[in-house]
């Protein structure tokens, strides 16, 4: 009898200790998304539910979705850098690294080629990009809303700070 309330004792003092060790465990955080958000032929794209004007709209060329490129890489965080003899933007995200050159249906993703179902092009003067390969080449998932003629991405930068 002893014997046994001694080690429901000892069982007890564990079981406190664990549980204190469980609470001072920092809880994990919750990753920060960002979402992002074009309609098929409107002027206005959506970055967190803040609306922002395009300077062109997204269109649908070779079934796949152009935006701006200035407002995908400002959305994501990226930087651009145009060479305007090659006609190429290079895109850059952390270790990322995308070009893609106007017209070409390869681009470089990290030093390597990547065929395209749509190059980048100019329309009305503003360089577009196809939205799902830029989106996804940095990380970010899409999903497309057929019935609104809608595409989402969703990303968190939260990964950059391992970097």
């Amino acid at each position: 009898m002893l014997n046994a309330r001694r080690l429901m004792a000892v069982v007890l003092a564990l079981l406190v200790a664990f549980t204190s060790v469980l609470a001072a465990v920092p809880s994990a955080k919750a990753e920060t998304m960002t979402t992002i958000e074009v309609y098929i032929g409107k002027n206005t794209g959506t970055v967190n539910g803040k609306v922002t004007t395009l300077e062109q709209g997204a269109v649908i060329s070779n079934g796949r979705t152009l935006v701006p490129l200035r407002f995908i890489t400002e959305a994501m965080g990226a930087t651009v850098a145009w060479d305007a003899a090659t006609r190429t933007a290079n895109i850059t995200l952390a270790d990322n690294k995308i070009a893609l050159t106007i017209g070409k249906t390869v681009a470089k993703v990290n030093g390597y080629d990547v065929a395209l179902d749509a190059p980048a092009a100019i329309i009305n003067s503003k360089t577009v990009v196809p939205l799902r390969f830029v989106a996804e080449s940095m990380g970010a998932t899409t999903a497309w809303n057929a019935a609104l003629k809608k595409v989402t991405v969703q990303f968190s930068l939260d990964w950059l700070k391992n970097k």
